[in-house]
């Protein structure tokens, strides 16, 4: 399988279009549809931008064709989710914590119960495109 083959495996695994998949990529649909017609192989810019977006996708499989395509993940080093979080932190010690990047991951909608009071009902997640997305519960 050639890296183009791997790339249309990626868009038909993810669900995107050519022009919905540079967007996601961040690159112009020229460059993709280049690269799809085959006038164009990838760049390293352009692998490097589907392994940012795709931090699933295991770079061996997506360059050298290595399976698995996702990468195999340890669970002792797993990023916590926003629902492993068992506090709530004041407003001074959450600009103390550690900005943690969003990645593709599947989203579980869980409740969540504070302090056996409050429940949480809603998140609001802003990307760096100024646009924003809810999950409501």
């Amino acid at each position: 399988m050639t890296e183009k083959e791997r790339i249309e495996a990626l868009m038909r695994h993810e669900g995107f279009s050519l022009s919905q998949f540079a967007n996601e990529i961040n690159i112009q649909g020229s460059t993709l549809s280049h690269i799809m017609n085959g006038r164009n192989n990838p760049s390293l810019d352009v692998m490097k931008r589907i392994l940012e977006r795709f931090p699933s996708i295991s770079p061996d499989w997506l360059i050298f064709g290595r399976e698995p395509m996702r990468r195999q993940i340890s669970h002792s080093h797993e990023m916590p989710s926003l629902f492993d979080i068992q506090e709530i932190l004041t407003p001074k010690q959450a600009q103390q914590q550690e900005s943690i990047p969003l990645h593709d991951q599947d989203i579980q909608q869980q409740s969540i119960t504070i302090n056996n009071q409050k429940t949480i009902t809603k998140v609001v997640i802003f990307y760096s495109d100024n646009t924003y997305e809810e999950i409501i519960r």
